[in-house]
């Protein structure tokens, strides 16, 4: 998104809405974040004396795996960003500050509910009933020794 100089000293604000791809507005993104739909936009560029405030929020929907049960799920990410721009040239650019704002508020380990349990040994994943653990807990033959210290023990 971009905002004209010439149109900022004449009016004093201006405010723009944009809607699109991924591609367009985050252009690099990571391959964890799987977008759903297209990425909203909105900022205002307000002259103050010699500099140009630029304020705005970009927003979208993700889909996400959970790092505990490994599930698959939706998340809405809203990210704001503020940036004050001196006049260099005829045209401010805020591309880097739309994707940096968006991409460091992500999540660094995606939980799909804060008392997801994880996967739990012995079930089903219940998105991917494909995914099947064994009835029987099996156990490193390493801790057999300690296994029988401990029978004794009780005995």
């Amino acid at each position: 998104m971009n905002f004209s100089v010439t149109e900022l000293k004449q009016f004093k604000v201006n405010q723009k809405e944009e809607e699109g791809s991924p591609e367009s507005l985050i252009w690099d993104y990571p391959d964890f974040a799987k977008f759903v739909g297209k990425v909203k936009l909105s900022a205002e560029a307000r002259l103050i004396s010699e500099n140009v405030l630029v304020t705005g929020q970009v927003s979208a929907n993700l889909r996400f795996n959970c790092v505990k049960c490994l599930n698959e799920f939706e998340y809405y990410h809203q990210a704001r960003f503020q940036q004050i721009y001196s006049f260099e040239g005829e045209i401010i650019d805020i591309s880097n500050e739309v994707r940096e704002s968006f991409l460091i508020d992500l999540p660094m380990h995606p939980v799909c509910n804060p008392n997801c349990k994880g996967v739990l040994p012995n079930q089903a994943n219940q998105h991917n009933p494909s995914v099947l653990y064994s009835d029987e807990l099996k156990s490193d033959p390493r801790w057999d020794a300690l296994k029988k210290i401990n029978k004794n023990k009780e005995k």
